[in-house]
Order: structure tokens, then C-alpha cells, then sequence
């Protein structure tokens, strides 16, 4: 994941790179006045910062042991229309289940099920709720568990 996160980076850095280079080749070559090389700059700059805006992930990997016949219990307050992805390995299955929780009531949006891992399962919150992720270790060892969930933002600007 830091890999990834790390490799994009890059790419973008050499994206801008390569621009701006390129700006400056071109106010080189041609003849332009102070106000038409600013003019240009700015209107580069408004073409491309939109293009390299995407989707920001605040990512945050979480471990933790399980101890036999004991759970780990993750809950949060989850906002309407937000989206989530949900990650996580473990060094043997255990019994998973999604859910949200009101004052009696429990409703699973996954039903507990026995499974080592699952990768990037697309979360959509549909309603403002305590939601909770739920991880029982049955068995007689020790689970490691490591897991993330997370949140996407997308940033929304409007055009003029």
C-alpha cells in the first residue's frame, strides 16, 4: 500500500514536471509580454490542477491481536453518502460481520461469516448510523489481525 501510494506520488511529481518544463520552454521560445507569459502561467495552471485532483483516501492500517474465544469490535458513527473500503488479513479466519446498531436493535449488512481476508470491499453508507465491524476468534490461538478501512473523499469544485 505504501508502495502504491509512494509510486503515484512520483508519477504525479514527474507529471508536473514535465509540464511546467514545458511551460517554461514555451515563455522561452516566444516573444510575450510580462502580461501575456502571466496570463499564460495562469491559464496553465487552471487547466492542469483540475486534471491531477482525484479522489484523496485518508488510510490508516490498524493491528491487532485476538486473543481465543475473544473479540475485536470496531465501531464508528458513519455520516449518509459517504463511502468506505474495507480491507483485512488475518493470520487465521475468523468469524466477520458489518453491521449497525441503534438502542435494541442489530441489523448486519454482512452477515457473520467465517474468512481470513477480505480486500477493498466497497462500503456505502446509506444512512447516518453507529456502524460496527466485527472480528470473533473461535479458535485455540492467538489471531494477528491487520486491518483498514477506508474513507474516500472526493473533492468537488465548480467550474465558473
Amino acid at each position: 500500500m505504501i508502495y502504491c501510494c509512494m509510486k503515484q506520488k512520483f508519477l504525479q511529481n514527474v507529471f508536473w514536471m514535465n509540464s511546467f518544463k514545458q511551460l517554461l520552454n514555451t515563455l522561452y521560445r516566444k516573444r510575450m509580454s510580462l502580461n501575456q507569459r502571466l496570463s499564460f502561467v495562469l491559464s496553465f495552471l487552471c487547466i492542469s490542477l483540475p486534471l491531477t485532483i482525484q479522489a484523496q483516501e485518508h488510510v490508516k492500517l490498524n493491528h491487532i491481536i485476538v486473543q481465543p474465544n475473544e473479540s475485536f469490535e470496531h465501531c464508528a458513527l458513519l455520516q449518509k453518502n459517504s463511502k468506505r473500503n474495507l480491507s483485512f488479513s488475518a493470520s487465521e479466519p475468523l468469524y466477520f460481520s458489518f453491521s449497525n446498531k441503534s438502542s435494541d436493535l442489530t441489523s448486519y449488512l454482512i452477515a457473520e461469516h467465517l474468512t481470513p481476508k477480505m480486500k477493498n470491499v466497497p462500503l456505502v453508507i446509506m444512512e447516518t448510523k453507529n456502524y460496527c465491524l466485527t472480528w470473533k476468534n473461535r479458535q485455540q490461538v492467538a489471531v494477528e489481525l491487520t486491518w483498514q478501512l477506508v474513507e474516500q473523499v472526493i473533492e468537488k469544485r465548480e467550474l465558473n
